[in-house]
């Protein structure tokens, strides 16, 4: 049969979406956005409100200009930043606010032009001042050229050795970066409240998933690119709310579908033809022999 042939003649026939995206409300400009609202210029975003110019964020608010970011809100020029509020120019910060040109915070507040420190306040290149004064000279520091700040922070930053990763809240899961409250995972980046997963990137909500990228809300997939609420699903990109299917592309809403483009609300479809269940299982035990799957159990008594 050559299934995979067929397959990829299936994928070229079909006209690709302008956009790929779902449940998101006046969010057209942008792609790969997942229940967003009000977000312009977002790309590969999720639960986003009220921001512009995004990359790569999940639960972000009233924010412009993010790359990398999870549940900030009122941030510009943030980069990997992890609960972060109302702060400028801040690179890998976690858990803090009203911060201004930063790098590595962790439960930190009202700091400017710091480096590597922790649970720390009116700080300003990471030298203790009172309240009042750091106010002061805040408001001067503002005055100055972007450039010259940006400069001496990255002055600051060479004085301090690279951490091996970054991670937050998380649970047995140690290989990788840039985790947070993930648990039971292995070689993960760039992802968030995953368990019992590995090999995955920029992904989130995750469950037993392996080999993922742009996985959001899957439960037990593997091979999976740019898919969001599937349950059992291999070897499938862009697909949405997909169950128990294999080999799709661009597919919403289908369930015991295999080697299938551009479907939504299909069952037991083979390269988009219609079977009775009895018949879709058959000719699938076909293909899986000429993959070297595991055959589909069949009983209709």
């Amino acid at each position: 049969m050559a299934f995979l042939e067929e397959f990829q003649k299936l994928k070229k026939s079909m006209p690709l979406r302008s956009g790929f995206g779902y449940e998101n409300e006046n969010s057209d400009y942008g792609d790969y956005l997942f229940h967003c609202k009000n977000v312009y210029y977002g790309f590969d975003s999720s639960q986003s409100v009220d921001s512009f110019y995004t990359y790569d964020c999940y639960q972000v608010e009233n924010s412009m200009d993010l790359a990398w970011c999870v549940k900030c809100q009122e941030c510009y020029e943030c980069n990997d930043c992890f609960q972060c509020y109302s702060s400028f120019y801040l690179d890998n910060c976690d858990n803090s606010y009203n911060c201004y040109f930063c790098y590595k915070l962790d439960d930190c507040h009202d700091c400017f032009l710091c480096a590597n420190i922790e649970h720390k306040s009116f700080c300003i290149e990471n030298k203790q001042y009172e309240k009042e004064e750091y106010e002061r000279k805040v408001k001067q520091l503002l005055a100055t050229p972007r450039d010259i700040i940006l400069k001496r922070l990255d002055d600051l930053k060479k004085k301090f050795p690279n951490l091996y990763g970054h991670y937050f809240s998380n649970e047995n899961s140690d290989y990788g970066d840039y985790v947070y409250k993930c648990s039971n995972c292995y070689f993960i980046f760039n992802s968030d409240n995953c368990e019992d997963s590995g090999y995955l990137t920029n992904s989130s909500l995750s469950q037993s998933c392996w080999d993922s990228l742009y996985s959001y809300d899957c439960k037990e997939c593997y091979e999976t690119n740019d898919c969001e609420s599937c349950y059992n699903t291999f070897f499938s990109s862009y697909c949405a709310r997909c169950t128990d299917s294999a080999y799709l592309y661009s597919c919403d809403d289908c369930d015991h579908c295999f080697g299938c483009v551009e479907l939504t609300n299909k069952k037991f479809c083979l390269l988009n033809k219609q079977y009775t269940e009895e018949e879709y299982n058959k000719r699938l035990n076909e293909i899986k022999r000429e993959l070297r799957w595991p055959l589909v159990n069949i009983n209709f008594d």
